[in-house]
Formats: structure tokens, sequence, C-alpha cells
């Protein structure tokens, strides 16, 4: 996966083998938004950042915007919404 650029970045926390996770990428690049992918296996120290984030809940992806909402296991039209 790619970062697109596109307006400020979207941190998108993690795993590669994960379908969620995989349709979270997919969707963003299909808007060209900015993002911030964290690899939580291959980075798996960020795990405390995704945890801080969504409230201890170890689920991903955990997709946090730059105004600071938290959206965990979004479905693409969660993730289609976001401006």
């Amino acid at each position: 996966m790619t970062t697109q650029t596109y307006q400020s970045p979207i941190r998108v926390y993690g795993r590669s083998d994960c379908p969620d996770t995989q349709l979270a990428l997919r969707v963003l690049d299909d808007m060209k938004r900015a993002y911030e992918w964290i690899d939580l296996d291959q980075d798996p120290g960020r795990w405390a950042e995704a945890l801080a984030a969504n409230g201890n809940v170890r689920k991903v992806p955990t997709v946090v915007l730059p105004g600071g909402s938290v959206f965990i296991e979004p479905d693409e039209e969660t993730l289609r919404s976001v401006r």
C-alpha cells in the first residue's frame, strides 16, 4: 500500500494480515487521503499508541483522524464519510 497526498494525514494502526485493515487502507487509497500506516506486526512497540488512542481496546484497524476522532474496525461506509 502507498501513502497518498491529500489534506492532513490519518494514522492507521493495524496488521497487514487483517482483512479489515486491508479494507481501510484500500478505501483511504481510493479516496487519495494521506495516512500514516503503522504495521503493528512490524513495529509492536507502537501498540501502546494504538491502545492509548482507542481506550485500551486491542482491535484493528484503529483509525485516528487529525482532529482526534478514533474509529475502531470501521466499515467502508464510515471511512468514506471521513472529510
